[in-house]
């Protein structure tokens, strides 16, 4: 669910790394890289030479560690299922302050729907119709021994 809401960046900005005359730097998950090409995405961002792989370093990291999956995966352009390769590797919770404000917003875009769809139903005819809890029962429960089978129950139309 890829919308300006759940993919803005909370605790930003990112900036790429600088670029040493080697041409080299420490990628978390694979060590000392070679540098390649720069990415096309949102944040451009070093990419491993010859893979085109991102590099995980720098403010990669801090944004790993802190935002949510959904805004590490839509500003450096991979896909959720690496960032949480990248959260595993670093130590990350499931549940870190990005992704617990993303949820709280989310729900905040949510919550007038639901509410509505809730009047839509309880104003909808039917459901002013009894309901059919053992206490207020339109038709008495039948004895126990000479109650049908389920599917013969379900088979026959109910009184309501």
């Amino acid at each position: 669910m890829k919308t300006p809401e759940t993919c803005q960046l909370l605790f930003g900005p990112y900036s790429p790394p600088l670029i040493p005359k080697s041409g080299l730097l420490r990628c978390e998950m694979r060590g000392l890289l070679r540098i390649g090409a720069y990415s096309q995405a949102p944040i451009p961002w070093p990419m491993r030479h010859g893979k085109h792989s991102i590099i995980l370093c720098g403010d990669l990291v801090r944004a790993v560690k802190t935002e949510s999956v959904e805004a590490v995966s839509y500003h450096w352009n991979v896909s959720r299922g690496l960032v949480q390769v990248w959260r595993k590797t670093l130590g990350v919770s499931e549940f870190n302050a990005g992704t617990k404000r993303l949820r709280a917003e989310v729900e905040k875009l949510r919550r007038p729907f639901r509410h509505s769809r809730h009047i839509e139903r309880w104003n909808h005819p039917e459901a002013k119709l009894p309901l059919l809890h053992p206490t207020n029962r339109a038709v008495p429960p039948l004895p126990l021994s000479s109650k049908p089978s389920l599917r013969a129950r379900a088979a026959t139309p109910t009184q309501i």
